[in-house]
């Protein structure tokens, strides 16, 4: 036996409206206009005002708990007032993990027997879509072709006014497109770039590659990647990475790269601590780049992508036959392999105690310690200020740490 909602009834989506009032008037929607672009808008809209009103009790906890997320990979980490309807997009439309459905998904499931099918098709359709970045190939009255930067595939969306642009000033657009009759439409707000140097698509496509190379997002970079990426190549900054990677070797292996870096114009040896030899590269580059040589493994870390490149060609000439695992990438986000932990915990010890090295110290009348190690007997007195610093710490991290410290500080000595 089937249930028909009634017209004077309570809507079934909960928004606390009449049946008629509320979901009722879809199907007028579909009718009320010859306009496409207004009729489907309308549709998108009422999807979200329902998702809003369905979870209006768990709102504010819902985007204060998940904003983190979305601008994890930002240059600021901060949101614009202006994105907000980007941010609610994904919110609602994007799935926080692969393994629990988006909560427009939850929605459906619970309230799809109670909508009409112009409501339910719209929201299935937010829920199949997904943020990317696209290029502009042309526009013709009021539909624009685009190109997904990544895929390379071509889309018409439809527009509510004619493009203005030309084919002079290339442009991205950041955007979710839903599928409609007539093609496709931008749901809510998009972000725009100008890309005339084209600098700007090499930078993204760059960073897809490098994530398909890991095997990574197979179905495609997730919405708050795009978003990461694509304000970074608007802010025009280079993405950090943290790219790390190792390879396990026996001894005599490890001993034999260690020589042939030492011999090597393109790099240098940094220090040796604690049984593993630290190398950097000798042309410019940009933030932590290091190859660290143990007794039984060789790792690789750069932050930027020239850099990763730059170091996996290296790795390459010198073990040939030898595959370099990850063991670490910001665009992972998730903890090292169990095997891989003490390989990931030693780079973060050392890119550490750079930047201790070289950051001003009240103590040291606002000398950096590197400075103070070129002073005559520099190195004892940092040695007892870490002292200082070991006596007052009861953390086991914050202990070995410390320990690593003074044995940098030992390996560097007085020049």
């Amino acid at each position: 036996m089937s249930w028909k909602v009634g017209r004077n009834d309570p809507c079934p989506c909960g928004s606390g409206k009449k049946y008629k009032k509320c979901c009722g008037l879809v199907g007028d929607i579909r009718n009320a206009s010859l306009d496409p672009f207004a009729r489907y808008n309308e549709l998108l809209t009422e999807v979200k005002l329902k998702l809003d009103r369905y979870f209006a009790s768990s709102m504010k906890r819902l985007r204060r708990d998940n904003l983190q997320s979305f601008l994890y990979y930002t240059v600021n980490h901060t949101l614009p007032p202006e994105h907000e309807s980007l941010y609610s997009d994904w919110l609602w439309f994007d799935r926080v993990s692969p393994d629990n459905p988006s909560y427009a998904e939850l929605y459906l499931q619970e309230n799809t027997a109670f909508m009409e099918g112009p409501l339910r098709e719209c929201l299935q359709n937010l829920c199949d879509s997904s943020l990317s970045i696209y290029q502009v190939v042309e526009s013709q009255d009021m539909m624009l072709q685009v190109r997904d930067l990544f895929t390379g595939e071509n889309q018409e969306v439809l527009l509510k006014e004619p493009w203005q642009g030309s084919a002079d000033h290339p442009v991205l657009i950041l955007g979710r497109l839903v599928r409609i009759e007539q093609g496709y439409l931008f749901s809510g707000m998009v972000l725009l770039s100008e890309d005339n140097d084209g600098q700007q698509a090499e930078f993204l496509k760059a960073h897809y590659e490098y994530c398909q190379q890991l095997g990574l997002y197979p179905a495609g970079l997730p919405a708050e990647v795009n978003y990461g990426l694509f304000d970074h190549a608007h802010k025009k900054k280079l993405f950090s990475l943290r790219d790390m990677r190792s390879a396990g070797v026996d001894e005599g292996t490890a001993r034999d790269v260690q020589n042939r870096l030492a011999q090597l114009e393109q790099f240098e040896l940094a220090h040796c601590t604690e049984d593993i030899a630290w190398f950097v590269p000798r042309r410019e580059h940009y933030g932590y780049v290091r190859i660290a040589v143990g007794p039984d493994f060789v790792a690789a870390a750069a932050d930027v992508l020239d850099d990763v490149a730059f170091l996996q060609e290296q790795m390459t000439a010198l073990l040939p036959q030898v595959k370099m695992d990850l063991v670490h990438s910001t665009m992972q986000r998730s903890f090292p392999p169990a095997d891989k932990a003490s390989i990931w915990l030693a780079i973060m010890k050392d890119q550490q105690a750079e930047i201790w090295l070289d950051t001003a110290h009240r103590e040291l009348e606002g000398k950096t310690p590197r400075q103070l190690l070129e002073e005559k007997e520099g190195r004892e007195r940092l040695l007892d200020m870490l002292g200082e610093f070991s006596a007052s710490v009861q953390s086991q991290d914050q202990q070995e740490f410390i320990n690593f410290m003074k044995a940098r500080v030992e390996s560097v000595g007085n020049p």
